[in-house]
Order: C-alpha cells, then sequence, then structure tokens
C-alpha cells in the first residue's frame, strides 16, 4: 500500500475500530462496577472478608473526590505565592504555568520531537495462523 487513499482508508478503519473497542470497554467496566457493587453489598450484608478468590477490600466502591476548577486553583495558588513574599504573584503563576506545559521538544529546549516508529508487540505463537491480522496487529 503505497498509495495515500490507501493510508487514508486504514486510518479510517483502525479509528473506527479503535472507537468500537472503546465504546465495548466502556460498557465492559460499567457492567464490572455493577457486578463489584452487587457482589460487595452480598459480601457485606453477610460478613464475609473473601469468596472465592475475591477480598472484600478488592471491590470496595471508590470514593470520588471532587477536583478544583481552574480557576480555584489559579486562586489559591497566587494566595499561596502572595504569603510566600513573592512580589508579583500573577505574574509568577502565569510563569509557573508555563513551565507546567510540555513544548515537545527535549526538556529545557524547543526543540521539535522527531516521531518515532512505534514498536510492534512481538507476536505470540498461536495455533491458529489466520486469527492474527498483520494489518491490524491483533
Amino acid at each position: 500500500m503505497s498509495n495515500p487513499e490507501g493510508y487514508v482508508a486504514e486510518i479510517t478503519s483502525l479509528k473506527d475500530e479503535l472507537k468500537r473497542l472503546n465504546e465495548r470497554s466502556r460498557a465492559l467496566r460499567e457492567q464490572k462496577k455493577r457486578t463489584e457493587g452487587n457482589l460487595y453489598n452480598y459480601m457485606s450484608r453477610n460478613g464475609l472478608e473473601r469468596y472465592g478468590n475475591i477480598t472484600l477490600k478488592s471491590i470496595k466502591p471508590k470514593e470520588i473526590s471532587a477536583r478544583k476548577s481552574e480557576t480555584a486553583k489559579k486562586s489559591d495558588g497566587i494566595a499561596l505565592f502572595r504569603e510566600q513574599g513573592i512580589t508579583n504573584p500573577e505574574e509568577f503563576y502565569n510563569e509557573f504555568k508555563r513551565t507546567q506545559k510540555y513544548s515537545g521538544g527535549d526538556i529545557g529546549t524547543d526543540e521539535p520531537v522527531q516521531p518515532r516508529e512505534p514498536s510492534r508487540p512481538k507476536r505470540k505463537k498461536k495455533v491458529d495462523k489466520d486469527a492474527y491480522d498483520d494489518m491490524l496487529g491483533f
């Protein structure tokens, strides 16, 4: 495949497949979470610490902490810089934020990063050779 149309078609096909896989993965993660919640409730009601190879601690629902908004982060940062005696905390905050962004080059320089060839995962030996598709990589 050495023509651009072929590359475009392959990229489009791969994007579509990744989208389908992501949607399926999301659905499976949600199903797993519901099932773990049901098992957690059952184990808690019956006083079980372990059921099969699953412990109560491993399926305990996680508390999701709220995230600060960007404006709250900025105001807290500026207040901290002011407390520490920084003369111009707003400018210092902006400079601090600029240092947190990765420009794409080597750290400390503005050189652009050269794209790397993707490493191909080692292929496991399979009994059915037709199951592996070199084009898709699985």
